[in-house]
């Protein structure tokens, strides 16, 4: 499966349990919400996006296909907005 990182110019800070990110070539910030922190912090760890799901089905209630479609959806726009790039596949 496919391998993201952030990408250099982006700046996060854990606020409670959500996430703001800061990209600093356009100044936007951006909201993620508890779900999408926590993906976010799996992808700084792992990148992999397969043991990324493995870590959230020991955290969440959902099943494999539901995850692997949120953390794509959740990839997609941030990739969209220049926040994350995809390493391989």
């Amino acid at each position: 499966m496919a391998r993201y990182r952030l990408r250099e110019k982006v700046l996060l800070q854990k606020v409670s349990d959500e996430m703001v990110i800061l990209d600093l070539l356009d100044g936007q910030y951006h909201g993620l919400d508890p779900v999408g922190t926590r993906m976010l912090a799996l992808v700084e760890e792992h990148g992999e996006s397969e043991e990324l799901v493995r870590c959230l089905q020991a955290e969440f209630d959902a099943d494999d296909d539901r995850l692997r479609s949120d953390f794509a959806m959740l990839m997609a726009k941030l990739e969209d907005k220049g926040l994350v790039e995809l390493v391989d596949q």
